[in-house]
């Protein structure tokens, strides 16, 4: 039995649709959590600059606007941070 060729472009066109949405949402997922931090209970996150001025000599936590392991930490649940 061979399909008419209307239904056999609808559930082309479905499988095309279904195809699409999977990929949408896995692009959307991979986005979330690559701007969305989540910090387990009882952890902190430690934030570290890769762009700004150098430290001082003997200066070991950055400053805002130098580079380098920053003095704020992040604390458990959802945060965000830009990449």
């Amino acid at each position: 039995m061979n399909a008419h060729p209307l239904q056999r472009q609808i559930v082309i066109a479905a499988a095309v649709v279904l195809a699409l949405s999977v990929a949408a949402i896995l692009v959307i997922a991979a986005i979330w959590n690559s701007i969305f931090v989540y910090i387990r209970p009882g952890q902190m996150g430690v934030l570290m600059k890769k762009t700004g001025g150098p430290l001082d000599p003997g200066q070991i936590l950055a400053r805002p606007g130098q580079q380098g392991v920053q003095a704020d930490v992040l604390a458990e649940g959802r945060h965000f941070v830009l990449p």
